[in-house]
């Protein structure tokens, strides 16, 4: 289940959060398997959300999230999907362009 939160400013554009404790320990499960091959930016904090706005001037944003916050309804929400991967022993993985084998 998904919590979807108040929405949110962000500088330049409008998000709504989702929360879901099952949704950040996938998140978790997959940071820490493919560790080796996360950028910086896949290294920051997890903090998942629908754009609503985005690359507009800070005085839209703020009538935006105004006009948000003041009609908005939030709930719960279902989402589903394949939330497992399996790969073979010894597989290999394109990572930045070459050819990398993964250890079991």
């Amino acid at each position: 289940m998904l919590r979807v939160a108040a929405p949110r400013s962000l500088g330049r554009g409008v998000a709504y959060p989702i929360e879901s404790a099952g949704l950040s320990a996938l998140y978790a499960e997959l940071a820490h398997t493919w560790s080796a091959w996360l950028t910086a930016q896949d290294r920051q904090r997890f903090a998942p959300h629908v754009v609503v706005q985005n690359k507009v001037d800070p005085e839209t944003t703020r009538r935006t999230l105004a006009d948000l916050g003041a009609t908005a309804e939030f709930s719960n929400v279902c989402a589903t999907g394949n939330a497992r991967m399996a790969l073979p022993e010894r597989s290999v993985v394109a990572a930045g362009g070459r050819a990398v084998r993964l250890s079991p």
